[in-house]
């Protein structure tokens, strides 16, 4: 059976919450050693690494593999009645962690009031693992979400529709923020609406390549022990085809991070330690995630490594929001309380597995779905619905913003025209990074920018073709799904700026003015960004192309 380890120390948690264990779990313990054929000196090197850690829980890069991990914590449970809520806390937490219904699991917890041990203790975990996945089951067949999306964009886009975006263009997605800002909730809640497995690695200062590639293992055939590499999170995501989800990648050392380019990039494979090539299948997608540091003097992620991401920043919620978020979350449902309580509004959107995106909105004094790009009445429903914070934007279906992107859309740039224009930014923003002059800043009438700002200061990720591509895909896509012109230029030259100061180089500052600013500035002077006053597109052409 794979994961022993994870199983034993799991239930070594939950068996020592309480001061200490009880004969009678001591007893069914060794039974369940006996089982897994796991003899004293493997057990006591097991729990030598547990004690170094005794309230941590272990997870599974496969979430089958969780499922029969939570079975056996579950069983654990009933080694010594009655169960306690500091042993219960632990089950709690690590099904949350796996996105398994908690109401379900307390359900099925407070009906079984007893269970034997009489016969073997794995047939029985195995039994709970059917009960358990057969309630989630019906519980999931709801493809409501609870889930509240916070990250909406002056476009009107969120971070589920941006993660979506990114699966369907085959961009792999790079997501930085503060803890608890809802990195890891939006993979998740990606992974139910494709429908699609998820492989999650989480990373530290102490993990290797073997860790996230493969291991090698002995196993024994025809009487002979051989040694065998058994597949890590990214190649079982590469091969599944599924989502690989390192969290906490900026924490691997950067000879790690570079040795796993190759699976990121347009080869799209890796090679184990034991000679043999992964390749991707299609349907491979993968996204990392950490904490931006703090330290100015070092970087979130190898410059090679940022290259091959799109990269997304989650920002801080609003107080109410959060307050809404947390006090549902603590519920464990939906809506259990009305956000206009808490002075924020909440829109309701949808997905289709095919990509389709919608939002809700009245006509007529009658609720109806509509094509969140083109804001026509659908013509089906959404396979998927979540909630989304509803806040000003560009994509607000009212008369006066319809009225002012209309305007816009008629003076953006076409296809070749901002394929250049992205070029010229690019060119001009790594120019400063290393100079702090350009001529183009004359060109697009802000020199005297580079008079009043020591611009040498700048200090931003070099924008390599890779992430020009990546923004003229995001632009083309959109507008072949109706989007409004102006918006879908606007949103691809945000991927740009964001993969020039992703992580901690956005907050970087040159003269008290963070690094995100300069660049808005500077793509608003070329035409790419409206702010209210200027858009003159026209003469940026006839001074730049």
């Amino acid at each position: 059976m794979e994961n022993k380890e994870k199983i034993i120390k799991n239930i070594l948690t939950i068996l020592y919450a309480k001061s200490k264990i009880e004969k009678e779990e001591k007893l069914l313990l060794e039974k369940l050693l006996k089982e897994l054929e796991i003899d004293n000196n493997y057990f006591n090197e097991i729990f030598s690494s547990w004690k170094e850690k005794p309230t941590n829980l272990e997870y599974s890069a496969n979430i089958e593999e969780n499922y029969s991990i939570i079975a056996f914590m579950i069983c654990s449970l009933y080694f010594k009645l009655p169960i306690l809520n500091e042993e219960l806390i632990f089950v709690k937490q690590f099904t949350k962690k796996i996105n398994l219904s908690l109401d379900k699991i307390e359900e099925f917890v407070k009906k079984t009031q007893n269970i034997s041990f009489s016969n073997k203790i794995i047939p029985t975990a195995e039994n709970i693992k059917k009960i358990i996945l057969q309630e989630n089951k019906a519980t999931t067949n709801d493809k409501r979400l609870t889930y509240v999306a916070t990250q909406i964009t002056k476009e009107g886009l969120d971070e589920l529709q941006a993660l979506f975006l990114c699966y369907n263009l085959r961009l792999n997605v790079a997501l930085d923020g503060s803890p608890g800002v809802g990195k890891t909730q939006s993979v998740l809640d990606l992974s139910k609406i494709l429908e699609v497995k998820l492989f999650t690695k989480i990373c530290s200062g102490r993990t290797t390549e073997s860790h996230i590639i493969s291991h090698p293992v002995l196993n024994e055939k025809n009487g002979v022990t051989i040694t065998e590499h058994q597949n890590g999170p990214l190649c079982l995501a590469m091969e599944t085809p599924a989502i690989f989800y390192g969290d906490e990648y900026n924490l691997l050392k950067e000879d790690v991070q570079k040795r796993l380019n190759s699976a990121f990039d347009d080869r799209r494979y890796i090679d184990r330690n034991d000679g043999v090539q992964i390749v991707a299948k299609e349907g491979f997608f993968a996204i990392i995630s950490y904490n931006p540091s703090q330290n100015i003097n070092t970087r979130d992620l190898e410059d090679s490594v940022a290259d091959r991401f799109v990269h997304f920043h989650y920002k801080e919620w609003h107080s109410d929001l959060k307050a809404y978020i947390a006090l549902n979350n603590s519920k464990y449902g939906i809506k259990r309380y009305k956000y206009d309580s808490f002075n924020i509004e909440l829109e309701e959107r949808g997905i289709s597995k095919e990509g389709i995106f919608f939002v809700k909105t009245k006509k007529d004094e009658k609720e109806i779905w509509v094509n969140f790009f083109t804001k026509e009445e659908a013509k089906e429903k959404p396979e998927f619905t979540y909630y989304a914070h509803k806040i000003k934007n560009l994509s607000n279906d009212d008369a006066q913003t319809r009225q002012t992107i209309k305007k816009l859309e008629d003076l953006t740039y076409n296809e070749i025209e901002l394929s250049r224009i992205f070029s010229r930014f690019a060119e001009l923003v790594n120019d400063l990074s290393v100079t702090g002059k350009s001529p183009l800043l004359l060109k697009i009438g802000i020199d005297d920018f580079n008079k009043n700002d020591d611009l040498e200061l700048l200090s931003v990720h070099k924008t390599s073709t890779r992430i020009l591509s990546a923004a003229l895909k995001h632009y083309n896509y959109l507008i072949e799904h109706g989007f409004n012109k102006y918006l879908a230029q606007s949103y691809s030259t945000s991927i740009i700026i964001n993969q020039m100061c992703y992580g901690g180089y956005r907050n970087r500052k040159v003269k008290e003015i963070p690094n995100y600013e300069i660049l808005n500035k500077i793509a608003t002077a070329f035409g790419l960004y409206f702010d209210g006053n200027n858009f003159n597109t026209n003469l940026v052409k006839k001074n730049i192309l």
